[in-house]
């Protein structure tokens, strides 16, 4: 569920949680992620680049990543954090009534753990990262 017309003010809509495991390079790596949706506000209206809508919804998507691998030290198996956990993608969206989306900023942002001291874990992403996008609906036709 991304949005409710009859929810209040911070309620939470949807929660997935879970965790899977991939190999990358011979290690496995180990992913639990939580995926939150809440109903941010309801607005009287909302102005983007192009339009002014009226009765928008406001919704949050947040997804939270912890990831980290095993290394065998020795006799012992080690767990090491890759990622600790952190909100990595947040998404708003803006719901007009009898439109749908007009709005959405997505916004990325993570850093991981220095993982130099680990010989031959190479991770196939960038050390950190701060990324934002934005979509907006610059037209719309509503059906005879």
């Amino acid at each position: 569920m991304l949005f409710d017309p009859n929810a209040l003010n911070g309620t939470q809509l949807n929660i997935i949680a879970g965790s899977f495991e991939q190999t990358i390079m011979d290690f496995p790596i180990i992913i639990e992620y939580t995926s939150i949706t809440t109903q941010e506000q309801l607005l009287p209206s909302y102005t983007t680049d192009t339009q002014t809508y009226t009765d928008v919804i406001q919704s949050k998507i947040v997804l939270n990543l912890e990831i980290s691998t095993e290394v065998q030290v020795g006799g012992t198996t080690l767990s090491l954090p890759i990622l600790s956990s952190q909100d990595v993608l947040v998404v708003e969206n803006y719901y007009a009534a009898n439109i749908g989306l007009v709005f959405s900023k997505e916004t990325v942002d993570y850093a991981l753990e220095d993982l130099s001291g680990i010989p031959g874990l190479e991770i196939p992403l960038p050390e950190q990262n701060t990324s934002v996008s934005t979509a907006t609906l610059t037209s719309f036709e509503i059906g005879n």
